[in-house]
């Protein structure tokens, strides 16, 4: 956004600050990143999602957020040491690189354990190329990126674990085709190798007369690990 600062109590001419959320304060800068504070009951919910997908696991979760923003969602998975011991954080603006360690190596304070984090600032699609350590690793995906998020998935699913994971996504859809949009979810995952135990489609807020922001929500296994 293009911000002009106006007034400040200490007389600094920073865009950067710090917003509290959920009792976490998050630093951001909206000049230069995105943010939402309006997204906190969607934070929210996923993690009350994921915190019911880690009744099925004897250990802590591994979650790779493609599309981190600053963050955000790490304020309520991270620093949940039973929940989370490994998270990879990503966004392809360069912008979030500084905010986003700021952030994380805040919330790795709140931890009541030891966990792992890696950021990275890069297209989200090329991670498992990049990053070859990463293909399988993931038992909750997080693709928050609702314009385009659908087309991505076929770059994004080889980071799932073999085994059970979590899909957890946003888009942009017509109202009136929330069941085509389902079977065609199906049919990418089908395609990327995954079978789908269960699935919940959620009308998040209206983005224009004709369409909607939905939130996607399934439980997978690999095809060949069933």
């Amino acid at each position: 956004r293009n911000l002009r600062v106006l007034e400040s109590r200490d007389g600094s001419t920073t865009t950067q600050t710090r917003v509290k959320e959920n009792g976490y304060y998050i630093c951001v800068d909206p000049s230069k990143t995105y943010f939402s504070g309006r997204l906190h009951s969607q934070r929210t919910m996923t993690h009350k999602a994921i915190l019911k997908f880690r009744e099925r696991f004897q250990r802590p979760l591994t979650v790779f957020d493609p599309y981190a923003g600053v963050g955000p969602s790490m304020a309520y998975l991270y620093t949940d040491s039973d929940l989370t011991e490994c998270v990879y954080v990503n966004d392809m603006n360069p912008e979030t690189r500084n905010l986003l360690e700021i952030n994380m190596n805040a919330f790795d304070r709140k931890r009541n354990s030891n966990g792992t984090y890696v950021v990275k600032t890069m297209d989200a699609r090329l991670l498992v190329s990049s990053l070859p350590e990463t293909r399988s690793m993931a038992d909750v995906l997080l693709v928050n990126l609702p314009h385009d998020g659908i087309k991505h998935l076929p770059d994004l699913l080889p980071l799932l674990s073999n085994g059970q994971a979590m899909l957890c996504g946003w888009a942009i859809i017509e109202k009136s085709e929330t069941e085509s949009f389902m079977k065609s979810l199906k049919a990418t995952l089908s395609e990327g190798g995954r079978e789908v135990e269960s699935k919940s489609l959620d009308i998040v807020k209206g983005f224009s007369a004709t369409k909607a922001m939905v939130r996607y929500e399934c439980v997978l296994f690999s095809k060949t690990n069933r």
